[in-house]
C-alpha cells in the first residue's frame, strides 16, 4: 500500500490576534497591573439596562470608554435594523450587551463599525444581523465575506458568473455520452 500523501493543514482562513501598533508593548511585556478589568464595562448585577455605562467614580477611563463603545455598537445595530425593517427592531438585551462585549474584546471598534456598515448594505446579511447576539455569532463570516468580495473586485461583486465562466472547459479524457444510433 502506498503512503497517504494527502496534505493536511490546520491553518485558519482568517488570522487571529493583532499585531502591536507602533509604540505599543507586546502582550507578554505588559504587566497585569496595567490592564484594566474589562468586566467593569458590563452593567453590574441588578442593573437591567443594557445601555448602562459606569460613572467616573465606578471605573477607570479606559473601562468607561469600552462601555461607551459597546453601547455605540448596540445602538448602531438597533438603528440600522429599525431603518430597514421597523417591525424587526427590538431593544437590546443584557445578552446582546455581553456578546458585543466579547466581540470588542477581540476586535477594534473601527473594524466592527466598518464591517457592520458593509453588512447592512448587503442584502444577504441584513436579515441575519438583527441583534448583538447574532452580530457576534456571524461576525467572522461577515468579515470573511466582505474581504472576499472586496478582493474579487467590482466585476464579481454581483455574484453572477459570466457566460464564459459558466461553460465547462472541454476535457479530452472525459467520457462523452453517445446515443445508440450514432455508435
Amino acid at each position: 500500500m502506498s503512503p497517504n500523501r494527502q496534505v493536511i493543514t490546520n491553518a485558519p482562513l482568517v488570522p487571529y490576534g493583532d499585531i502591536p501598533l507602533a509604540g505599543e508593548q507586546p502582550e507578554e511585556e505588559r504587566s497585569e497591573h496595567d490592564a484594566p478589568d474589562w468586566r467593569l464595562a458590563l452593567p453590574p448585577r441588578g442593573v437591567r439596562d443594557p445601555l448602562w455605562t459606569p460613572g467616573a467614580e465606578d471605573a477607570d477611563e479606559r473601562v468607561r470608554s469600552r462601555a461607551l463603545q459597546e453601547v455605540r455598537v448596540l445602538t448602531l445595530i438597533h438603528d440600522r435594523v429599525a431603518a430597514i425593517d421597523p417591525k424587526a427592531a427590538r431593544p437590546a438585551s443584557m445578552r446582546d450587551r455581553r456578546k458585543v462585549h466579547e466581540l470588542l474584546m477581540e476586535r477594534s471598534l473601527t473594524e466592527v463599525e466598518t464591517i457592520l456598515d458593509w453588512a447592512y448594505g448587503n442584502p444577504r446579511w441584513i436579515s441575519w444581523l438583527v441583534d448583538g447576539t447574532m452580530v457576534e455569532r456571524y461576525f467572522a463570516q461577515v468579515s470573511l465575506d466582505m474581504r472576499t468580495k472586496r478582493a474579487r473586485g467590482p466585476q464579481h461583486s454581483a455574484g453572477h458568473a459570466s457566460a464564459t465562466e459558466r461553460t465547462l472547459a472541454h476535457d479530452p479524457d472525459r467520457p462523452v455520452a453517445v446515443s445508440s444510433g450514432l455508435a
